[in-house]
C-alpha cells in the first residue's frame, strides 16, 4: 500500500489573533492608528514564537528575534469595536534569516484591511552577528513548505 502525501500548508506556522480596537487606537480621524498595526504584528509574531520557537529557550541559547523591516499596505479602515483576525504566517526561511507575511481582516465584512511583510533574522547577541534558524523549526518549515533545505 502507497503512503498518501500529507497536503502542505497553505500558510506555514500560521498563528491567528482576533484583535479588537481600543479607544486609545483610534486617530483624530476615527479609524485605527497606523502605529497599532506595528504593534498587532509584535503580538502576532509574539504568539507564533510562543508556538513554534518559544522566545525564553531562544534567549537561553544567546538568541534574538530581529526586525529588519517592516512594510504594511493599508487597504480598508478599521473602527473602533470593528472585529479584525490576525493572520501571520512564515513565508522564507534561510539560514538565519525569515520573512513573515500577516493579513489583517474584518470578520463582519471579510474585507482586508491591512498586509504586511517583515523580514527579519535571529541575532547571536554574545557575537552581534546572525545566529543560525534552530533545526527544528527549519525542518517544520520544510515539511510544510516542501521546501528544499538551504
Amino acid at each position: 500500500m502507497s503512503e498518501q502525501a500529507q497536503p502542505l500548508a497553505i500558510h506555514p506556522l500560521e498563528t491567528l489573533l482576533d484583535l479588537t480596537p481600543r479607544t486609545y487606537d483610534i486617530d483624530f480621524a476615527g479609524v485605527v492608528s497606523n502605529i497599532v498595526y506595528v504593534r498587532w504584528l509584535e503580538d502576532l509574531r509574539l504568539e507564533m514564537l510562543r508556538r513554534f520557537l518559544p522566545l525564553p529557550e531562544l534567549m537561553e541559547r544567546g538568541l534574538a528575534p530581529t526586525i529588519l523591516s517592516t512594510t504594511i499596505e493599508y487597504k480598508y479602515p478599521v473602527r473602533l469595536f470593528d472585529p479584525i483576525r490576525g493572520a501571520m504566517w512564515l513565508t522564507d526561511l534561510g539560514r538565519s534569516s525569515w520573512e513573515l507575511t500577516a493579513r489583517f481582516t474584518h470578520q463582519t465584512n471579510g474585507k482586508v484591511a491591512a498586509e504586511a511583510v517583515q523580514k527579519g533574522l535571529l541575532l547571536d547577541i554574545g557575537k552581534g552577528r546572525p545566529g543560525k534558524i534552530p533545526d527544528a523549526l527549519r525542518e517544520r518549515y520544510r515539511q510544510e513548505t516542501n521546501a528544499p533545505s538551504r
